[in-house]
């Protein structure tokens, strides 16, 4: 293991740097290896396989999935059952929320997840093909393991957390393509709210 009780910040710094790298360049790499050694094999595999490695760096069908069950148990009166779903797509506490509390989480999952888990892959994909979507669903991912700004994460999981970081600031393209999904409507419930 990487990180073990005991290291120094610089240590778990480093270490966690050297595990965010690998794991990136190694997605990227073998997302590349494994497209061109289809290609070779056939143009139709090659093609097969590059379609399903692109519909793997999308995640939307799920997040709807559970958004939509949240919204159903609102609809059915049902509060504390929107509370326990709601808390499956979201980082926070959710037994206090009211029901206005509620509807405004599940907007901001879904359009925070619009961007991150299919405008953004899309956009990389443009720039860099799969290859390079993958590469950024593999750091959006460590981001989500390990760069967390707790006692046990905080350094070890530093160079996740900043990489997460540079792709989401303002002056970056792939900002700028997120951004522009702010202003898609979003329907979720009769009483929810549709401004972002």
């Amino acid at each position: 293991m990487l990180r073990r009780p005991g290291q120094t910040p610089a240590v778990e710094l480093a270490f966690g740097g050297v595990l965010t790298f690998v794991l990136v360049v190694a997605a990227y790499l073998g997302t590349a290896k494994t497209i061109a050694g289809m290609h070779r094999r056939g143009r139709s595999l090659g093609f097969v396989t590059e379609t399903l490695l692109a519909w793997t760096c999308l995640a939307s069908r799920s997040l709807h999935d559970e958004a939509s069950a949240v919204v159903a148990s609102l609809d059915a009166g049902d509060i504390v059952l929107a509370r326990q779903r709601l808390a499956r797509i979201v980082g926070r506490d959710t037994q206090h929320l009211d029901a206005h509390e509620i509807n405004r989480a599940v907007i901001e999952t879904v359009a925070e997840s619009c961007s991150d888990g299919v405008i953004a892959p899309l956009f990389y994909m443009a720039v860099g093909g799969v290859p390079l979507a993958m590469a950024y669903k593999t750091s959006n991912t460590l981001d989500s393991m390990i760069g967390h700004a707790d006692k046990r994460y905080f350094y070890f999981g530093k160079v996740a957390d900043r990489s997460a970081q540079l792709k989401h600031q303002q002056h970056t393209p792939a900002y700028r393509g997120q951004r522009n999904t702010a202003p898609i409507p979003l329907q979720t419930s009769d009483n929810t709210e549709t401004a972002l």
